[in-house]
C-alpha cells in the first residue's frame, strides 16, 4: 500500500520546478465565439475545466453584455447562473428573448469579484461574442 500511495502522490504533483496551477479556464462556449446566426431564445452556456458552484461564483463574475458591432456596450443583460454536471457546465439564464440585430459578449473578469473552483483556483478572464440576427 505504501508504494501505491507514493505513486499517487507523484502523479498528483507538478513536475520539478513547476507550481500547481492557480487558475482554471473556460473549456468551451455555446454559442461559439463569432457565431452570427444565434436564435433569440438561446441560453448561452460555458463548460469549465474544473468543478465549481453558485456559492463560489458571484453573479457579477460572469456577465452577458449587448454590444454594437464595434464592441461598445449598449446594456448589460440581467442573468442568473445555473450550474450542472458537478459545476463544470454553467448556463447564463436570461428572462425573455435576446434582442435581434444585436451582438452579445460573454465576459468573465477577475475584478471586482471572481469565480473559484472547489480548490480555490480563480476562473481566468474570458470573452466570447455572438450575434442574434
Amino acid at each position: 500500500m505504501g508504494i501505491w500511495l507514493w505513486t499517487l502522490a507523484l502523479l498528483a504533483c507538478p513536475p520539478p520546478g513547476e507550481s500547481p496551477p492557480t487558475f482554471f479556464e473556460v473549456a468551451s462556449v455555446d454559442p461559439t465565439d463569432g457565431r452570427v446566426d444565434v436564435v433569440e431564445s438561446k441560453i448561452p452556456e460555458l463548460r469549465l475545466t474544473e468543478d465549481t458552484d453558485a456559492g463560489r461564483c458571484p453573479e457579477d463574475a460572469i456577465r452577458l453584455m449587448a454590444t454594437d458591432e464595434d464592441g461598445l456596450v449598449l446594456f448589460e443583460v440581467p442573468i442568473s447562473h445555473t450550474f450542472y454536471d458537478g459545476g463544470r457546465r454553467v448556463q447564463l439564464r436570461h428572462e425573455g428573448v435576446l434582442a435581434d440585430r444585436t451582438w452579445y459578449s460573454i465576459v468573465i473578469e477577475t475584478e471586482p469579484s471572481s469565480c473559484t473552483d472547489i480548490d480555490g483556483r480563480v476562473l481566468q478572464p474570458f470573452t466570447s461574442h455572438f450575434y442574434v440576427p
